[in-house]
């Protein structure tokens, strides 16, 4: 089987949890049949407009740029030109040519999408005009509104505006041949058939799985305790209620740890700058870096004050029997088990999670074994196991 899998981004270029795991799923399905893979690259030259391709292991990687204003990635844009750029992008007709052109050629017999934001959604009308089987995979709300994360001015939208009605009945309307959809979480999925979306696909709630790091067997240090806080440092990661939750302790064996970058990076290097309990360690890649601060945290705080898909990191955390207090919104409920691998707190509730930061660092015994049940919980968010599921997906959608 020849497998298409589609997501704006790919490595080198990761935003955030969408791209890790479809990288790791790109290396998964490549053990079982042919894979190639569709993204996105900035502007250099013709061939960057027509599409390039690179050989990643045993995965073809087809990159293009699609023609607009700027390459998505790298944009920190003024208001008026984003909001073009996001109207251009709504329907792209190089986006459809490209990638009708890409399959036609290619003929895969499935085609597996992710984030499409940065691609357009003129991808979707691209598979459909050549009749391939699609499954799309939710990783945010992008499909709901122009506001993937769902939050305006800071806090969740309670109602859709008049501008976003038309956004969505478009949307809807695109994706209505979708032959299956899959919600990493069941929070994810139901909030999409809410609105009316995907009515005629197959519809699954599959965890996301992660190419897990051989866990550390070091233990922990549990006299100066350490809090973890890994992804982006932006208003909707909640990193400003950790950084207000976290100063507002007095103890002196805490530190905070805060790898990451966005727009609140320069607020998280100024107060490491007057607090020495806290450090920012910028942007930590994938790999060693990375797991040695999992390995050497006594707790991952996700703080999120959007509705979260799932919450990767808390995943990864697990994987080195790290605990997780986490906001009680989207799908982190569903990983983060109140009381058994983590504690939960209100979003964006500075003194509730101040109180259960306490809470939990005044009581070693239970730190401890939050960490245990946390390693135990990370079995089934695993790779070869979530492969297996989404290969069960593919053999329905095509028998």
């Amino acid at each position: 089987m020849k497998v298409c899998l589609i997501n704006s981004f790919f490595e080198p270029f990761v935003m955030g949890g969408a791209e890790v795991y479809a990288q790791g799923l790109a290396e998964g399905l490549s053990k079982y049949h042919q894979v190639m893979f569709i993204t996105t690259c900035p502007y250099s030259g013709w061939s960057s407009v027509t599409g390039r391709v690179e050989q990643k292991g045993s995965i073809k990687v087809i990159r293009f740029f699609p023609l607009n204003l700027y390459w998505v990635y790298y944009a920190q844009k003024q208001l008026w030109l984003r909001a073009l750029w996001h109207a251009m992008q709504i329907w792209n007709p190089h986006t459809y040519w490209v990638i009708r052109g890409i399959l036609k050629r290619e003929k895969p017999d499935i085609v597996h999408s992710h984030t499409l934001r940065a691609l357009s959604y003129s991808v979707v009308s691209a598979i459909d005009s050549l009749g391939i089987p699609h499954i799309h995979t939710l990783h945010d709300y992008e499909l709901l509104s122009p506001w993937g994360n769902l939050l305006r001015r800071g806090k969740i939208m309670e109602k859709f505006g008049v501008l976003d009605l038309p956004y969505l009945v478009l949307m809807r309307h695109l994706t209505r041949n979708v032959k299956a959809v899959i919600g990493p979480s069941r929070f994810v999925l139901d909030w999409h058939l809410k609105y009316g979306f995907f009515r005629k696909a197959r519809k699954y709630a599959i965890p996301n799985g992660l190419n897990l790091p051989h866990a550390h067997n070091s233990s922990k240090d549990y006299e100066i305790l350490n809090i973890l806080f890994v992804g982006a440092l932006s208003q909707h990661k909640g990193v400003h209620t950790l950084l207000d939750a976290f100063t507002s302790l007095n103890e002196s064996n805490v530190r905070l740890h805060v790898a990451g970058r966005g727009p609140l990076a320069q607020r998280v290097s100024h107060l490491a700058s007057q607090d020495s309990r806290i450090e920012y360690h910028g942007h930590v890649p994938q790999g060693e870096p990375l797991w040695k601060l999992y390995s050497e945290a006594n707790l991952l705080v996700l703080p999120s004050i959007w509705l979260e898909i799932l919450g990767l990191v808390a995943i990864e955390a697990f994987s080195f029997g790290t605990p997780v207090i986490g906001s009680a919104i989207g799908g982190i409920p569903e990983v983060v088990e109140d009381g058994y691998n983590g504690l939960l707190f209100k979003p964006g509730d500075v003194d509730d999670l101040s109180r259960t930061l306490k809470r939990v660092l005044s009581d070693i015994e239970l730190l401890k074994r939050l960490g245990e049940n946390a390693r135990k919980s990370v079995q089934k968010y695993k790779l070869d196991t979530h492969i297996e599921s989404i290969l069960k997906v593919y053999e329905e959608v095509l028998g």
